[in-house]
């Protein structure tokens, strides 16, 4: 799994494949930058 990150408005969205582009509030379509993989915290308190 992946975090994508939208160019335009910000928006965060973790997905095995690159998120659809419609719905950006900021733009007319999203432009997503794959962050990378998703790192699994188990056992952990984020405060």
């Amino acid at each position: 799994m992946n975090n994508y990150l939208c160019k335009h408005c910000g928006t965060l969205h973790q997905s095995n494949s690159s998120p659809t582009t419609t719905g950006c509030p900021k733009s007319n379509s999203h432009s997503w930058t794959n962050l990378g993989s998703v790192v699994e915290k188990k056992g952990l308190q984020i405060q």
